[in-house]
């Protein structure tokens, strides 16, 4: 697989994230090229699946070996999870100031919900 040729399309998408740390794919192929973004191809049961790797990750899995930056990694996201506060949550699942300007809803408006009597 050509990863030039790969980045190049997939950045072209303006979507794009690494597999293991969620670090953003620059917006420029030649950025990610140059600072080292790499393309992998993942065999699945049905069909086969690429992944990107940043970087850092990249560096991380050659010094520790596949198994020291699994540990690593399993580590990282254990300790990221680790009791958030609420409004580290929010945050968690709608980045971005997703949920701006926008008030919750009170329990009457969700038809779906009124119980089991009503």
């Amino acid at each position: 697989m050509n990863v030039a040729e790969a980045l190049r399309a997939i950045c072209t998408t303006g979507v794009g994230y690494c597999w293991y740390c969620d670090h953003r794919l620059p917006s420029e192929a030649d950025e990610a090229i140059g600072t080292g973004w790499d393309v992998k191809r993942l065999e699945g049961e049905r069909v086969a699946s690429i992944i990107l790797v940043c970087p850092e990750c990249t560096r991380e899995k050659t010094e520790l070996g596949k198994e020291g930056f699994s540990r690593n990694l399993f580590l990282r996201e254990c300790n990221t999870t680790l009791e958030p506060t609420r409004a580290e949550a929010v945050q968690a699942c709608f980045p971005e100031g997703a949920l701006a300007g926008r008030r919750p809803r009170r329990p009457d408006q969700y038809p779906e919900r009124r119980g089991r009597y009503g």
